[in-house]
């Protein structure tokens, strides 16, 4: 009688007990080398958080952290935080670092929300020049200038890209979102660009014109004159039909004509 099939059988079971075993007893040693591992709870993020506005225990929670490795500025209560602002964006479940945060003396302060070697400019602004209130602070615009050319032919074009509005009148970083037209409105420059700027404002009208907040794209242009736009509109001008005498059509397509039957 042949016995070697159900050795077979037999040699397989005891094999599979035995890696069976071995996982139940590997697991063990690892949740027990995790479970030895000292925890201690730090604030995160209970949600993205913006520049510029003010903390709430909504946007605040604890989250468990390895003792060994909670990170240099880590704060390990809410209270805390509460009615601190941080001057950068903050992502969801991030830890919430002392350095993220304005100082406590600042009391908001717009001369420590200036990142370093930049320099807080206001301009003059109506309703139009100033995005009809609609440029808050923490948004990105762009500076645009309407002038004269060498030609003394008016030209209009972006002079400088992405900068950030620190504050709208005499609110800094609030946290109305509502829109609000005034009469001054704060950016961050560059010495060199506050040199432009205050040398624009002298030779012409400067708008702002608001960007998409994560755009980092940069027009590159020349600028537009009255002659590119009157060009540009004779070029896009859609066809005029209109009915002469008889059965003839003449179609206007821009300078040009021509007639139909």
């Amino acid at each position: 009688m042949n016995i070697l099939p159900n050795n077979k059988f037999l040699i397989a079971i005891l094999a599979s007990a035995f890696i069976g075993v071995s996982v139940v007893i590997v697991a063990a040693i690892w949740l027990k080398k995790i479970d030895s591992v000292e925890m201690s709870e730090i604030v995160v993020a209970a949600d993205k958080l913006d520049l510029g506005v003010k903390l709430d225990k909504k946007d605040l929670q604890l989250s468990n952290w390895p003792k060994g490795n909670i990170p240099v500025g880590a704060v390990k209560s809410i209270d805390q935080l509460i009615n601190r602002t941080p001057k950068m964006e903050i992502a969801k479940g991030e830890v919430i670092l002392e350095r993220m945060l304005f100082p406590i003396s600042s009391n908001g302060s717009l001369s420590v929300q200036i990142s370093p070697g930049k320099r807080a400019f206001t301009m003059s602004v109506n309703e139009a020049a100033g995005v009809a209130g609609f440029a808050m602070p923490g948004n990105f615009v762009d500076v645009m200038l309407n002038s004269k050319d060498q030609n003394s032919q008016e030209i209009s074009r972006i002079i400088i890209h992405k900068i950030l509005v620190l504050a709208v009148a005499q609110d800094r970083l609030s946290d109305d979102s509502k829109p609000k037209v005034v009469n001054a409105i704060t950016i961050e420059l560059t010495p060199s660009q506050a040199e432009i700027l205050d040398l624009a404002r002298s030779i012409g009208s400067v708008s702002l014109v608001l960007r998409q907040q994560n755009d980092n794209s940069y027009w590159e242009s020349s600028g537009v004159t009255k002659k590119d736009l009157v060009f540009n509109i004779a070029q896009t001008k859609p066809p005029i039909i209109k009915e002469i005498k008889g059965k003839s059509v003449e179609v206007i397509r821009g300078l040009s004509k021509e007639s139909a039957n």
